[in-house]
């Protein structure tokens, strides 16, 4: 029986849940790429009123035994204005097999509504669809006898399916709606000695998805995360495919989605400052710094104010906490999270292959032109996240897009394993086009796995290219003309689209699961093979890849950024995990998948910095409006205040526009809310007004921001006071003189009297 359904409801799901899938494979493989959504949609070649789909095609190669079927199952929809009644469908297959990559691409972009085959029409319809009302679609399915098939040689042929219809204008020979693929055919002499020889074929599953983060640290677009982690979104369909996948799967992971994923199971709390100590302050609890001075709780603390960042108030991160529908989606997005991370983790952990990208999947590169260091960086803190998860992979590369610039092959790792596109290798000039390239290359040194970029582009139209049925005929495609190709053939390395994950896993892989393939890892190819030299010139690096690179400005917006984090990192002495998030969050910035909107991406950046040094401003120092110095030497204190709710220990600096020396502590740790009088013990040679400048800075004198500067007045008065001295006794002694001087005489006079 044929059931309808309208496609409405489907094509608006496909705007909410495809959208981002979409612009993450525009963002990172550039203009020239194809965009795809996440959600099935109908299509149909141009001026047809019926879009045809090929859903399903059993077995995925030409049944060996003569009396076997090809089974063929899809959906016809009405993209017409009118209604279309008795909908008959038969089978297309060409007579002419393709034998070479070349007729392979060129018949996946050649024009839908181009004849590909002979339509089979005995012993008539194979299936009718009664009537198919404006939007409605129906399923059919039908089986096609090997027997019916005029087929006779080795190759891939094409398979499709004819939709014809009655409308307003009655019914003709020309398909109203047509579907197509590609039918792989290996005779049995070939396919029993490929069963003890089977051709290698390694698909690499990219687990990618675009990392953004609000200032504050935490993990940003909720409703994005919900929609690919929830049942039947990309990421949620990506588990389910490695949990039956079985052995011979290669995993490409950029462990910053895991660690994105993590922080939305916890909540999405906000970058914490928070000591790893009982609640003490992390110092005891005396408050007092290394000379002894104590000290006291700190009148910035008042009741009326904000309660800092990190506290139990802020821990649902950007989510606002007022809004109920903001709530409910973080309660939705921790849940699914949940669940999800704890089966990927699972399913990785039992992977044949795991290949960690750079963390963040770096823009190597834009890295490579404009910040080389950010590599082995992002190298590292990969391993350091897979770690935490208890995983254990190897370096992998490997673009969206499968170019890499000259520069960033230069950069990488000899372990790296390397995949790239094999557009990557140019041609020597009059090379026979139907030539195969090697399956690896060694570029001065390092050694490259090429990927099949026609593999990885998916089948003809009109059909969606990406769709199960469509990429897993491309695949097996590609992979009997390298059986058929004259010479050493090459094993098969397929990189799949950034945004893809087959809706039905099972039968996408066993599909694969041919008598003349074998699925397996890279690695075991990349032990197998011997790579061909290839001298950099002959490395192709479109302009327009080498323009759709991450520029300059978001490379220095990151490093500022990780050198704010550090600064963080090193005035918190019971911290040591603030410096990593930040360091992850600043490298999530200059991704692949933020080339599209490199300005965007590089004012987050910016904002981050901001905040990490708005927390930084939290440390301050007071000193009195201005010092005399009593001589040429002389101690006045000064007051740090600790505005953070965690324990910090700094350091102060003293600057002078005249010579001054300040003996100034080496170490000063604060309790969170506290505050401390330093004193400090000045010295010059000069007299004079000092305007003396004191900076905080970390233990290492780096300066955090706060500073405060005091004029210091500084004269030699030891002379001034001894001549008042010597003044004061010169007359005291002089008036003990006169008085007795006056008593003698006036004595003298009474005498005589």
């Amino acid at each position: 029986m044929v059931r309808l359904r309208s496609l409405l409801p489907a094509l608006g799901l496909a705007v909410v849940l495809g959208g981002t899938g979409s612009v993450a494979t525009a963002l990172a493989t550039g203009p020239a790429a194809g965009v795809t959504t996440g959600v099935r949609a109908a299509s149909a070649a141009d001026g047809e009123a019926l879009a045809v789909t090929i859903d399903r095609l059993s077995p995925s190669t030409l049944p060996r035994r003569a009396d076997g079927e090809v089974e063929v199952s899809g959906t016809v929809t009405n993209v017409d204005d009118e209604t279309w009644s008795r909908v008959n469908l038969y089978p297309v297959v060409s007579t002419t097999p393709m034998t070479t990559e070349t007729q392979l691409e060129a018949a996946a972009a050649s024009d839908p509504l181009d004849p590909v085959g002979d339509r089979i029409t005995d012993p008539g319809p194979y299936a009718t669809i009664e009537e198919l009302a404006p939007g409605e679609s129906a399923f059919y399915s039908f089986s096609v006898p090997r027997a019916r098939l005029p087929i006779s040689a080795d190759g891939v042929y094409w398979f499709g399916v004819h939709a014809l219809g009655e409308g307003e204008d009655g019914r003709d020979d020309t398909a109203d709606g047509r579907a197509r693929t590609f039918l792989p055919v290996v005779d049995d002499g070939v396919a029993e000695r490929r069963r003890r020889d089977p051709l290698p074929v390694a698909v690499v599953v990219p687990m990618r998805h675009r990392v953004v983060r609000a200032a504050d640290g935490s993990v940003a677009g909720l409703a994005d995360w919900l929609a690919a982690l929830q049942p039947g979104g990309q990421l949620d369909r990506l588990v389910d495919l490695g949990e039956r996948a079985g052995p011979g799967l290669t995993w490409l992971v950029d462990p910053a989605v895991l660690d994105a994923v993590r922080d939305l199971a916890a909540g999405n709390p906000p970058r914490a400052l928070v000591d790893r100590a009982d609640g003490d302050g992390g110092d005891g609890g005396d408050g007092e710094d290394e000379d002894g001075s104590s000290a006291s709780a700190s009148p910035s603390a008042s009741a009326g104010e904000p309660a800092p960042s990190g506290t139990p108030e802020a821990t649902t991160g950007s989510v606002d906490s007022d809004d109920a529908q903001a709530a409910l989606l973080l309660t939705q997005a921790r849940k699914v999270a949940s669940a999800w991370l704890s089966r990927a983790v699972a399913m990785l952990q039992g992977a044949s292959q795991v290949l960690a990208l750079p963390y963040g999947d770096l823009d190597l590169s834009g890295a490579a032109a404009h910040d080389p260091e950010l590599y082995d960086l992002a190298r590292k803190r990969s391993q350091a996240s897979l770690s935490s998860f208890d995983l254990t992979a190897s370096p992998g590369v490997g673009s969206p897009s499968g170019y890499l610039s000259p520069a960033a092959i230069d950069l990488l790792d000899p372990s790296d394993t390397v995949l790239a596109t094999d557009q990557l290798v140019e041609r020597a000039q009059n090379a026979d086009p139907d030539r195969p390239l090697p399956a690896a290359i060694d570029v001065d040194g390092t050694r490259l796995m090429l990927t099949s970029s026609g593999a990885a582009s998916g089948g003809p139209g009109p059909d969606d290219p990406l769709a199960d049925t469509a990429l897993r005929q491309r695949i097996l495609g590609e992979a009997v003309v390298r059986l058929l190709a004259p010479g050493a053939e090459r094993p098969l390395v397929v990189q799949m689209p950034t945004d893809w994950a087959p809706r039905a896993a099972s039968r996408f892989l066993s599909g694969l699961r041919t008598g003349f393939t074998d699925l397996v890892t890279v690695g075991q190819i990349q032990r197998t093979t011997t790579p061909s030299t290839v001298p950099v010139s002959r490395v192709a690096y479109p302009q327009a890849q080498a323009d759709y690179e991450l520029q300059a400005p978001a490379f220095d917006a990151v490093d500022r950024l990780i050198a704010a984090g550090r600064l963080l990192d090193s005035v918190l002495p019971l911290n040591d995990t603030v410096v990593d998030e930040i360091v992850d969050q600043a490298l999530s910035g200059v991704s692949y998948l933020d080339r599209g909107a490199p300005a965007s991406s590089t004012q987050r950046i910016r904002y981050a910095e901001s905040s990490v040094r708005g927390t930084l401003r939290g440390i301050t120092i007071t000193a009195p409006a201005g010092v005399t110095l009593s001589s040429t030497n002389g101690r006045f204190s000064a007051t740090v205040t600790n505005d953070l709710d965690v324990t910090v220990e700094v350091a102060l600096d003293a600057v002078s526009d005249r010579p001054m020396r300040v003996t100034l502590p080496k170490r000063i740790v604060l309790a969170p809310l506290t505050r401390t009088s330093v004193l400090l013990d000045a010295r010059t040679p000069q007299s004079g007004v000092h305007n003396l400048t004191l900076e905080v800075t970390d233990t290492e004198g780096t300066r955090i921001g706060s500073s405060v500067t005091l004029p210091v007045r500084s004269a030699e008065v030891s002379r001034v006071i001894w001549l008042i001295l010597g003044t004061g006794v010169s007359l005291l002694f002089g008036t003990v003189g006169v008085r007795t001087v006056r008593r003698l005489r006036a004595a003298r006079r009474r005498a005589a009297a």
